[in-house]
């Protein structure tokens, strides 16, 4: 599991673009190897390394400049060490303060359970408006990434995970509550801070999976982050609300042509139903989630067979493997292949930009959800159904 990103502050004034031409990150880590590498790397936008130098001593200095506030690593990674440290933190062009009690108190740059949480909130960081609205974020979400990754370490980590059916499916149904709860609190701290840095690059990233939100939500979302302080995020977020209404919430479904195992094309509209939702599942056999996904749609399509119609469309480029994966995972219901004459038919649309792409079309025609994990269909099926 990624490493999630977590300290806690308090906010204080408001930051002055003109402040400082760079920024300066000075480190102070006693027993940092001599011969580490450190290097400040930007989490968003092209990822571009920013600074890197070799250090000599327990300290550092990184310099250079940002455009805008940016999120970002410092990645420090010593001579003969299998895994790194990873320090997360808002730079922006302001002096910068890093420090923890030792290097082996660093949390690494990858972790599962909830050790690495606790390392992460333990570094010291100080300097910009940016970091201490980062840093309210990470305490404000600290519960819900701790269970969380608690039951996320349980489902896939535990020593006893595949011993007990079903203490494996209360874990899977612990990690989807936790994980919809994580998302919920995320959305809630955005709403409430609109006007935060991390709440523009969270809410960008919200807003790049299709159909999420009616036009009122975006109409509400433009108007909350107007007096948002980073331009810069601000630019972006107002970009990506403008995006979004192209495929807004409840809009009405695309059709698109696809072929059914008999190699016989068919057109979406004639395998809806008028008298119930209809969940299509984009995937393909050499999707690892995409398979983990399908016992999930299992459950679901046994669970509201009364209520909801299930399509799978695979967006396999070669048949082949397609009705192999097909063959082995024995769904039970309409299985359909989007070859490469109709991919884009299939994909454009809908703004398939990963799989597994879960979709629901309400009896009416119009896209009720858009998603990728089965978590969150789950948890809207159980409210809509």
């Amino acid at each position: 599991m990624k490493k999630t990103i977590l300290v806690s502050a308090l906010i204080g004034c408001c930051w002055i673009s003109a402040a400082a031409e760079g920024f300066t990150v000075k480190g102070n880590i006693p027993g940092m190897p001599s011969g580490t590498t450190v290097a400040l790397v930007a989490q968003e936008g092209d990822k571009n390394k920013l600074a890197e130098i070799s250090s000599t001593g327990n300290e550092f200095t990184l310099t250079g400049s940002v455009d805008s506030p940016t999120l970002c690593e410092i990645r420090l990674d010593a001579p003969g060490e299998d895994m790194g440290k990873a320090i997360s933190l808002m730079v922006e062009n302001t002096d910068i303060s890093v420090s923890a009690s030792g290097y082996d108190a660093l949390p690494p740059s990858f972790y599962v359970g909830t050790e690495g949480l606790d390392q992460e909130r333990k570094v010291n960081i100080n300097g910009g408006q940016a970091q201490k609205e980062y840093e309210e974020y990470n305490a404000a979400l600290y519960p819900y990434s701790f269970e969380k990754s608690k039951a996320h370490y349980n489902l896939y980590w535990s020593e006893d995970k595949h011993k007990d059916a079903e203490v494996d499916k209360q874990r899977e149904a612990d990690f989807a509550k936790a994980n919809v709860a994580f998302e919920k609190a995320k959305m809630d701290f955005i709403k409430a801070h609109p006007g935060y840095s991390i709440s523009g690059l969270l809410l960008t990233q919200v807003l790049e999976e299709p159909f999420s939100f009616t036009p009122a939500e975006l109409d509400a979302f433009a108007s909350s982050v107007s007096g948002m302080w980073d331009k810069a995020r601000l630019a972006g977020v107002n970009k990506a609300i403008e995006n979004s209404r192209k495929y807004p919430k409840l809009n009405n479904y695309t059709d698109f042509a696809v072929l059914d195992t008999d190699g016989k094309e068919v057109k979406l509209s004639s395998l809806l139903d008028s008298n119930k939702y209809t969940l299509i599942d984009f995937w393909a056999s050499w999707c690892g989630p995409c398979r983990a996904a399908i016992p999930h749609v299992k459950e679901l399509h046994k669970k509201y067979s009364d209520k909801l119609n299930v399509l799978s469309v695979s967006l396999d480029s070669d048949e082949k493997p397609w009705r192999k994966a097909m063959e082995k995972e024995q769904m039970e219901w309409k299985q359909l292949w989007a070859d490469n004459e109709r991919v884009n038919g299939v994909k454009d649309p809908y703004q398939i930009k990963g799989i597994p792409f879960l979709l629901v079309i309400d009896p009416s025609g119009k896209i009720a959800f858009a998603g990728h994990g089965p978590d969150e269909l789950s948890d809207f099926l159980s409210k809509n159904l």
